[in-house]
C-alpha cells in the first residue's frame, strides 16, 4: 500500500504493504510476554461499545498481538448510549506504566476513571471512578510523572456556561481524589483540548472564537504534593486555539489556531518558551502555516524530538530544536486519514499508531488501526507492514502503557 506524501527535504518514501489482523485469539496463540519493563500494549476504545481493545506491542517489529480476554470493558457508571456517535471514551495512558485512566461523558453520568494494567499480560480490570455530577468533561491529561490527572470541563449550569480545570491524585491502587481546590476557573465560556502538562505547571486555552477578542492560554502551578493549581500566567494565543502539547521536558509549549479572516480558515501552529515562573513567551520563529482547515491532535514525543500535527486527512512531522524549540518541517503524510484521528507514540519512541477511518464507497465506512516505524534521528513514519486492524466501530481514542518493572 502507498501513501502519498510530501516530504519538506528529501526522505525515504513512505511505502508497506498490510492485511487484516483478526481481534481475537485462539487460547495460547500468540504468546504474551511476561516480563514487565520489557512489554507496552496498546490500547484502542470503541463507541459506541464502550470497551478497550487490548494488544502486546513487539518491540522489534512494532505487530500487535491481541491479549487474551479483550475486548474489556469500560465503567462509565451508566448504561452505554444508544446512539452511534457523539459519547466518547478517551484513554489516556498512566506515564508510571500502572494504570489506564480514561473521561467519559455519558447520559446520567461524566467523568473520570481507572483501568489497572496487568503487567505481565497487558490485561485490564476495573480500578475506580470519580464521577463529574456538572458540566461536559474534556479530554483529560497527566503530569509526566502519572501523580496527577487534569480534566478540563465547561460547566453549563451558568447560562453561557464557565470554564473550569480540574485536578485529581492518583493513588498507588488508582483511587482517584479530587485536589484540595478544585475547580479551577478560568477565562471564557467554552473549553476544547486537554490540558497540556508539565513536571511543573498545566496550561488549558479558552477557545475563543471571536475574532475580535482572541484566545488565552492559562497557565497554572502544580503543587507537587497535593495537585492545588494556582494561576500563575495568561497569555494571548489568537483565534480558536484547539489543541496544545507540551514537551516532557516542560521546555516548549505548541498549540494550533487559526489564521485568516475571510472564507476558509486555516490552521497555523505556534510555539512557546515555558519560563521559569510558568510565564510563555514566543519562541523567535513564524508560525508554522498549514492548508488544514482543523487540528485534530498535536502530539509531542515522549523524548521530546519530534511534534505530530494530525489533521483531517494528513498528518504533519516536525523536528524539534531541543535548544531554542523551533520547528523544522520533516514531512506531510497525505490523505492518510479521511476523516482525522488519534495517533499515539510508544515511550520508546520506536513506534507510532494513527487510527484511521476511510470511506470505501459512498455508502461504507472503514475503521482501521495502523502502525509505522519513527525514525530516531527525523521522526519520520514508515508503514509497518502487516500491521492493520479493523473494528466494526469507531475507535474514539488510543494510548500506549509501558508497565515497569
Amino acid at each position: 500500500m502507498n501513501i502519498p506524501r510530501f516530504s519538506a527535504r528529501p526522505l525515504a518514501a513512505l511505502v508497506g504493504s498490510v492485511f487484516t489482523i483478526g481481534l481475537c485469539a485462539a487460547p495460547g496463540q500468540n504468546s504474551i510476554a511476561s516480563r514487565a519493563g520489557d512489554s507496552e500494549y496498546l490500547y484502542v476504545v470503541t463507541s459506541p461499545e464502550e470497551v478497550a481493545y487490548a494488544y502486546r506491542i513487539d518491540a522489534g517489529t512494532g505487530a500487535l498481538t491481541p491479549v487474551p480476554g479483550q475486548p474489556f470493558s469500560v465503567d462509565t457508571g451508566a448504561s452505554p448510549h444508544t446512539c452511534n456517535f457523539g459519547w466518547y471514551i478517551n484513554p489516556v495512558a498512566d506515564p508510571a506504566g500502572r494504570f489506564l485512566f480514561y473521561d467519559f461523558d455519558e447520559i446520567p453520568n461524566s467523568g473520570f476513571g481507572t483501568m489497572r494494567v496487568d503487567p505481565s499480560t497487558g490485561k485490564l480490570s476495573d480500578g475506580s471512578i470519580s464521577l463529574v455530577t456538572s458540566g461536559d468533561t474534556g479530554p483529560i491529561s497527566t503530569d509526566p510523572k502519572g501523580r496527577f490527572i487534569f480534566g478540563n470541563l465547561t460547566d453549563y449550569g451558568h447560562s453561557s456556561g464557565s470554564n473550569q480545570i480540574q485536578s485529581y491524585v492518583v493513588h498507588s491502587d488508582g483511587h482517584l481524589s479530587p485536589a484540595p481546590g478544585q475547580p479551577y476557573p478560568y477565562g471564557g465560556n467554552e473549553g476544547y483540548s486537554a490540558p497540556a502538562a508539565s513536571d511543573k505547571y498545566v496550561y488549558v486555552t479558552d477557545y475563543n472564537t471571536e475574532i475580535s477578542h482572541p484566545s488565552d492560554l492559562f497557565g497554572f502551578s502544580i503543587n507537587s504534593q497535593d495537585g492545588d493549581l494556582k494561576h500563575v500566567s495568561t497569555t494571548n494565543d489568537g483565534l480558536e486555539p484547539t489543541n496544545q502539547a507540551i514537551t516532557p521536558s516542560g521546555k516548549f509549549l505548541y498549540s494550533d489556531r487559526n489564521y485568516g479572516t475571510n472564507g476558509p480558515v486555516d490552521v497555523e501552529i505556534v510555539g512557546f518558551k515555558v519560563n521559569s515562573d510558568g510565564s510563555l513567551t514566543a519562541i523567535d520563529q513564524e508560525p508554522q502555516k498549514t492548508p488544514d482547515q482543523a487540528g485534530v491532535g498535536l502530539i509531542v514525543s515522549p523524548n521530546s524530538n519530534f511534534l505530530y500535527h494530525v489533521a483531517p486527512g494528513d498528518v504533519r512531522d516536525y523536528a524539534i530544536n531541543k535548544d531554542t524549540g523551533k520547528l523544522t518541517l520533516v514531512a506531510v503524510y497525505k490523505d492518510i486519514n479521511q476523516s482525522g484521528g488519534s495517533l499515539v507514540i510508544d515511550p520508546a519512541v520506536k513506534y507510532v499508531y494513527l487510527n484511521q477511518t476511510t470511506y470505501p464507497t459512498s455508502t461504507t465506512v472503514d475503521y482501521k488501526v495502523r502502525g509505522f516505524r519513527v525514525s530516531p534521528n527525523t521522526g519520520e513514519l514508515t508503514a509497518i507492514p502487516d500491521s492493520e486492524i479493523t473494528f466494526d466501530n469507531f475507535p474514539t481514542g488510543m494510548a500506549i502503557v509501558r508497565p515497569k518493572q
